[in-house]
């Protein structure tokens, strides 16, 4: 009986259902949804889970008045340290039916029932539909309601199977980018992240992933693989950034907080899980939370017309560098800092794949050192003019300002404030620290500034001459 009742209830939704008998189905499951002691099978296969990890709440229901889904949350929000295989599996399709019901989440039920009925009264429970109208009402929610919302959201963050609109919009594209990746640990929603700009992925999948990735960009907890991977690197840099307990998203906070600390970062993963946020940010302004925040009004006045993606409005914000506001043209320079490291964070150096593959495949990525390679091989045969003008553009933006470029930046920290304090502020964007650096260059105290300054006006004549020719 159990399984005939499991099959009718995942095919609910065919159209041959009768109305009558769905609504039978999903009144019963709604029920069950408040008290796992109604539902028979998770019940049997999450019984030593429950004793185990969630007794406590499990004893609280005995002298509580009502059931109200305390143990089904507690099996959620600990699925990692289950043991039960059954019971795993149980708590997943539970899971995955409250993302897309929200009568099957009595916690986010009874928290936003008001609100639900104020802002949300005409929208249709199922296939996440109301959930996503209380997203998009978020400003407007209570301060119960937002909390919980947003603590669900971070249990969905797990698995692309919790995401109903994107897994439904993605499904051929699952399929194409994603086929052998396994479900879990966020690992098909990187995937589909990866793929956002590319030509085979539809407009509708497309917007999907967009709109997660800005969203996710708001809190460090809604980016499963990263919370996971800089849990401790958060504990240790960033403890006091923001506090996990406010109920609501930290707008990015924590996430500037590694970046500007990602030096102090040893743990293999969470540099890679920082560096595919960073990537992410370099590719579209909007997931960058804190600059996006200092940027959006200038991004309306000077790149209203530009398309998000790709890096074009980073692009743009740089032509109208002079104009910026001080908020946008901090964030912007921070932001250009930590592209100076790498060239894979720098959209346009796709068009050098071929230069790096040929010339570089030797070089580890980083530090400035794949710029690096490309500058030596410039004047190879067969250096290509789309990567060729990649790599000038960045050499115009080292030579006016000595932060864009990652050697001079990362070794002349000291002997800059000791000998070119006066220069740092507005005239460090048109080269008059660099200057400096070259005047006082039989002063500097440490060998690799000076071999760091010597390559820069190198690579600064060189451009001149181009210039001038």
């Amino acid at each position: 009986m159990g399984k005939a009742k499991q099959c009718l209830e995942d095919k609910r939704d065919d159209p041959e259902f009768s109305p009558d008998c769905k609504a039978k189905f999903e009144e019963m499951m709604a029920r069950r949804a408040t008290d796992f002691r109604l539902d028979a099978q998770l019940r049997e296969q999450c019984r030593d889970d429950i004793e185990s990890i969630c007794g406590y709440e499990k004893d609280s229901l005995d002298s509580t008045a009502g059931y109200d889904g305390r143990v089904i949350e507690c099996l959620q929000d600990y699925r990692e340290e289950l043991q039960g295989e059954g019971c795993k599996t149980q708590v997943h399709t539970l899971t995955m039916r409250a993302a897309q019901d929200i009568r099957f989440d009595r916690p986010l039920a009874d928290a936003c029932y008001d609100d639900r009925k104020r802002l949300c009264e005409n929208v249709a429970p199922g296939s996440a539909r109301v959930l996503r109208c209380l997203q998009d009402s978020r400003e407007q929610l209570s301060y119960e309601c937002r909390a919980t919302l947003f603590d669900q959201e971070v249990r969905l963050a797990e698995d692309i199977d919790f995401k109903f609109p994107m897994k439904k919009a993605c499904t051929k594209e699952i399929q194409t980018f994603c086929k052998d990746v396994p479900h879990g640990h966020a690992r098909v929603i990187t995937c589909l992240q990866e793929h956002d700009e590319d030509d085979q992925m539809s407009p509708e999948c497309k917007a999907e992933v967009k709109r997660d990735e800005i969203r996710e960009a708001e809190d460090y907890r809604l980016n499963y693989r990263l919370n996971k991977a800089c849990d401790n690197e958060i504990d240790e840099l960033c403890p006091d950034v923001c506090s996990p307990f406010q109920g609501q998203a930290c707008g990015g906070t924590v996430i500037s907080c590694l970046k500007e600390k990602q030096d102090k970062i040893s743990n293999e993963d969470c540099k890679a899980e920082l560096f595919k946020t960073e990537v992410k940010e370099s590719k579209d302004f909007r997931n960058d939370a804190v600059l996006k925040e200092a940027c959006q009004d200038d991004v309306n006045q000077f790149c209203a017309d530009v398309q998000a993606g790709g890096g074009k409005v980073h692009d743009c914000l740089s032509t109208h560098k002079e104009e910026l506001s001080p908020k946008c043209k901090e964030a912007e320079e921070k932001f250009n800092e930590i592209q100076s490291s790498d060239v894979r964070l720098r959209p346009g150096f796709k068009a050098c794949s071929e230069e790096m593959a040929v010339y570089c495949k030797t070089i580890k990525p980083g530090k400035g050192r794949m710029f690096r390679c490309l500058q030596n091989n410039l004047g190879k045969v067969d250096f290509s003019s789309q990567c060729r003008e990649q790599v000038e553009k960045k050499q115009a933006r080292m030579a006016g300002n000595w932060k864009m470029d990652f050697g001079v930046a990362k070794n002349c920290k000291e002997d800059t404030k000791k000998m070119c304090s006066d220069k740092l502020g507005v005239g460090h964007g048109k080269g008059a620290v660099l200057k400096c650096l070259v005047e006082h260059h039989s002063q500097i105290s440490d060998g690799n500034c000076a071999t760091e300054v010597s390559r820069a006006v190198r690579m600064a004549l060189w451009q001149y001459r181009k210039v001038s020719s």
